[in-house]
């Protein structure tokens, strides 16, 4: 008698969790009044990041060096009902990060999601990797996360709450060949 309950329990157990899923992912606009900082974002992760904070309702404050990409960002953020600004900003220099900051409050007055996900590599061994190029690597990687938290972090305080995300790399565990300034 005692796994038959226990079974049912468990099964009333896994519905509810099936249906708090199933929930969530009919409750569009998760993100609706919140404004979401995202960098990189002109590809890849940082394109789809974009993407999905819009349609979950995000204003989005996308950032990257590359200006045609972030173009093309706008377009699929802004066909999908979100409002959004576009910053280029090399995010290794303090003025551009607190510069992306400073148009993120100006144009939405708050700031609830900051996503690090920016970076850029060096295909160069430790021997062939000189001063110039590890700190272009590191100023991209590991510097913008630092200036743009820097910025961030009173307005959240202020606010009360707010989230950053720092997307980072397996190479930072576990080096790679020919990566030496991206493993460091």
């Amino acid at each position: 008698m005692m796994s038959n309950s226990k079974s049912l329990s468990q099964r009333r157990r896994t519905r509810r969790k099936s249906e708090s899923l199933v929930r969530r992912e009919l409750t569009p606009m998760r993100l609706s009044g919140k404004t979401a900082i995202i960098t990189g974002a002109a590809s890849g992760i940082g394109r789809a990041a974009a993407v999905l904070f819009a349609r979950e309702g995000a204003r989005v404050v996308i950032v990257d060096i590359n200006e045609a990409g972030l173009a093309e960002t706008l377009r699929l953020t802004q066909d999908r009902g979100a409002e959004a600004v576009r910053v280029k900003a090399d995010l290794s220099k303090e003025r551009d990060a607190a510069h992306v900051i400073e148009q993120a409050m100006s144009r939405f007055g708050q700031i609830d999601i900051l996503f690090n996900n920016a970076a850029t590599n060096s295909y160069t061994s430790t021997l062939e990797t000189d001063e110039t190029e590890l700190d272009r690597v590191f100023g991209v990687n590991v510097k913008s996360i630092f200036f743009l938290a820097r910025a961030c972090i009173p307005h959240m305080t202020q606010a009360g709450a707010g989230s950053i995300i720092n997307t980072s790399s397996i190479t930072g565990i576990v080096g790679a060949p020919g990566m030496a300034a991206y493993s460091a």
